[in-house]
């Protein structure tokens, strides 16, 4: 339908029209109709329509974005896998005792072992591999391996201390002490700063009970290191083997200042003291250690036997007699018996000190206090004819008695 300005216009005669006629009224022409708008289907029940359309294709592109990123993710995660894989593959053995050293920094030791051997593998020669995977060895307690490992290292560099050291400490903890001393002085002959190498020797001797000879590496392994607790402990009782116990004091007392709750310490610290009859201290520590130790019979007799030196025999009595009803051994049992019977003759008990001495005896053939015991409980019951013989037998045993020579006199 032509139209002119906005009016709407016959085709065929050009008259003016209302814009909704189908016939022109004046030449009567059918006129042209505008073409119908397309009828939109509505969208069932359920069924998505355009909005939806277009959102589940806006999903579906972001689900194919989530699968590109997660591929590529994926690339670089075995990227990086790879990579990590490569640095042990391409790797020379330096690197991999470098790697070993900083493992084993940080105590990561079965992991320092992977690396070491590794560079092993490369370089059979590395002395300082050998050693390295010894020590980490060491440290993880498989001494056998770590024997096989500092060997292994000492042939191929003779010179090489620190691996005599590993040995002679491996062979320690093996037991096996004369190897280790040969080892140790082998080590400190290489490098006398072998620290370490001190108190292991020290230890090493004592344990083969070559006390003396123990005394001058462990006084040295203390003069580097004054808090060595082992090497303290041990030279205290080096020195108590040798019987010097003003010398025993120092290094024990050392001990016993920097851990007060060792019992052990105070028990031989407490033995030094008895036997400087210094007994108030040696009382104090043995009490200390008893406490810690109610079942040691030789913490309890040493007990007894101080309070005995202190004139306490009620106490004394009593601590014996706990003793005798604990302990089946000949020697403490022996000791025990004879105290008790020492501390029932200074009560005037001498019929009870008797019984016990005759026990002591019989526990102890060959210890001549427990005859002369006898002898003075029948002097102070008035028979000599019995005294003496047991005065004789006590000597026999050990001629500088002087209780019992005092006993033959007192029967004349």
């Amino acid at each position: 339908m032509a139209t002119l300005t906005g009016v709407p216009r016959c085709p065929s005669c050009g008259a003016a029209l209302k814009g909704d006629e189908v016939i022109c009224s004046k030449c009567l022409a059918r006129l042209p109709q505008a073409s119908a708008a397309p009828a939109v289907r509505p969208a069932p029940a359920g069924e998505p329509g355009a909005d939806h359309q277009r959102a589940g294709r806006k999903r579906l592109g972001t689900v194919r974005w989530r699968r590109v990123l997660l591929v590529a993710l994926a690339c670089l995660v075995a990227l990086a896998v790879l990579l990590a894989l490569s640095s042990w593959l391409w790797h020379d053995a330096d690197w991999y005792v470098q790697e070993g050293n900083r493992l084993r920094g940080q105590q990561q030791y079965p992991q320092a072992v992977t690396a070491y051997q590794e560079a092993l593998r490369q370089d059979p020669q590395r002395a300082d591999a050998y050693l390295a995977l010894g020590w980490t060895y060491f440290y993880l307690a498989q001494d056998t391996q770590a024997l096989t490992q500092f060997r292994q290292a000492a042939d191929l560099d003779p010179r090489l201390a620190p691996a005599h050291l590993g040995l002679g400490k491996t062979q320690y903890h093996l037991e096996k002490y004369a190897a280790a001393v040969s080892e140790l002085q082998k080590a400190l002959e290489l490098d006398p700063d072998q620290v370490d190498a001190y108190g292991y020797l020290g230890a090493a001797y004592f344990h083969q009970e070559r006390y003396q000879q123990a005394i001058a590496p462990l006084s040295k392994a203390i003069s580097r290191h004054p808090a060595d607790l082992d090497a303290l402990r041990l030279l205290g009782r080096a020195y108590l083997q040798l019987e010097q116990y003003a010398s025993a004091i120092t290094p024990l007392q050392k001990a016993w200042d920097l851990e007060p709750s060792d019992t052990d310490t105070a028990m031989w610290l407490g033995e030094a003291h008895f036997a400087l009859d210094q007994y108030a201290q040696a009382l104090s520590l043995l009490r200390q250690a008893a406490a810690q130790h109610p079942d040691n019979l030789h913490l309890a007799l040493l007990v007894g036997q101080c309070l005995y030196e202190q004139d306490n025999y009620d106490a004394a009595l009593a601590q014996f007699n706990t003793a005798i009803q604990d302990t089946r051994v000949e020697v403490e049992l022996g000791t025990a018996y004879r105290y008790s019977g020492w501390s029932a003759y200074h009560r005037e008990q001498y019929e009870t000190a008797l019984a016990f001495f005759q026990q002591a005896v019989a526990v102890q053939p060959d210890e001549a206090d427990g005859y002369v015991g006898q002898g003075w409980c029948h002097v102070k019951l008035e028979d000599c004819k019995k005294a003496q013989p047991l005065f004789e037998k006590a000597l026999e045993l050990d001629p500088e008695s002087s209780q019992a020579q005092e006993g033959l006199k007192a029967c004349e």
